[in-house]
Order: structure tokens, then sequence, then C-alpha cells
């Protein structure tokens, strides 16, 4: 008896888990934002990116955040709207958006964005968020062990001559986790196919 219920038990979890995992978020960044929600000044021109296939930004995590959580309070009309709901709809956007923690854990954020078929910014799609850091053994285990809790083990791990990497592939999109032995970095990059 005991076992079945423990067999039903992990039917139900890994059934369940597929269910809660959204894809087009990555710890809270909407792959589908434009490049302006994702840390692109407005006052930058077109025209400086739309030669290159692709182009690199630094993410900031407040900058993003504050994109995404100030629409709360601004009225309809373009004036501001501090009443209580407001407020408190703009703090609980602030609070959950992203997995800090986790953005924490990298010294580097970039995001590279694709210009393939774009004729302003709003067009051009997010490519690969790439993250990284110092390694260290605390370190790996915990975004390994974080990654882990979100998208289950990884499908392949492999010891390299340069490090080892571990990946896991989802139906459009692709998340390595490198550690490079040669500059003692760890990288995360989520590619979107």
């Amino acid at each position: 008896m005991k076992y079945t219920l423990f067999l039903f038990y992990l039917i139900i979890s890994f059934s369940s888990f597929s269910q809660f995992v959204d894809y087009s978020k990555f710890y809270g960044i909407d792959i589908n934002d434009t490049p302006f929600d994702l840390g692109i000044s407005k006052a930058n021109s077109f025209n400086t990116f739309k030669d290159q296939p692709f182009f690199r930004v630094s993410f900031n995590p407040e900058g993003y955040i504050y994109e995404k959580c100030t629409k709360f309070i601004i009225a309809p009309g373009g004036g501001f709207d501090f009443s209580d709901e407001a407020t408190r709809k703009k703090e609980n956007c602030e609070n959950n958006l992203l997995d800090k923690g986790f953005f924490d854990l990298f010294n580097s954020k970039k995001l590279v964005f694709s210009t393939k078929d774009a004729s302003i910014f709003k067009e051009c799609k997010l490519f690969v968020l790439t993250f990284s850091t110092n390694f260290s053994d605390q370190k790996m285990s915990l975004i390994l062990n974080k990654l882990s809790q979100t998208y289950k083990s990884p499908q392949t791990s492999k010891n390299m001559s340069w490090g080892k990497i571990y990946s896991w592939k989802f139906s459009n999109k692709e998340l390595i986790v490198r550690k490079l032995n040669k500059d003692n970095t760890i990288h995360v990059d989520y590619t979107i196919n």
C-alpha cells in the first residue's frame, strides 16, 4: 500500500509539474517583452543596430521592475493614481515580478536581441538571456538547484576538456549552464529558437 501511494504521489507530482512551468518567462523576465521594457533606452536610435544581426544590452533587474510595475500607478490621461489599490498593485508587482535571489547570483546579466525582420526597436525579438558569475562550488550548487526546482534535472550533463556543461531542451528554447575552467566562471544561457 505504501508503494502504491508513493507511486501515485510521484505520478501526480510529475504530471502537475509540467502544468506550472511558464516557458515564456525566465525567473520573471517575459521573453515577449519589447526591448524598451528589457533595458533599451528610448533615446537609442534603431539605425545604430539595424545592420547587425544581433545586439546585446545589459539587463538591469531594478530598471525592469520599474518599467513593468510603474504602469499600475499611471492613471488614464497620463496622471498618477496614488490610491491604495493602485499602490498595492504596484508594490505587489515589485515584490513578485522577478526572482531577485536568482539574479543576485550573477555579476553580469546580458540580453541579446535579433534584428531579423525588424524595422523598429519594438520588432526586435529577444534571442538569448545570458548570465555569468565567478565560479564557486556553492554558487554552482545554488544555480543548479534553482534551475532543477523549476525545470527538473538537466537532460544532459557532460564533463568536457574545458569544463562542464548541463543542458535542458524545451520545445523552442534551450537552457545551458557551463562551468569554464579557463576563466573559472559559470555561464547560464537561455536561448529562444
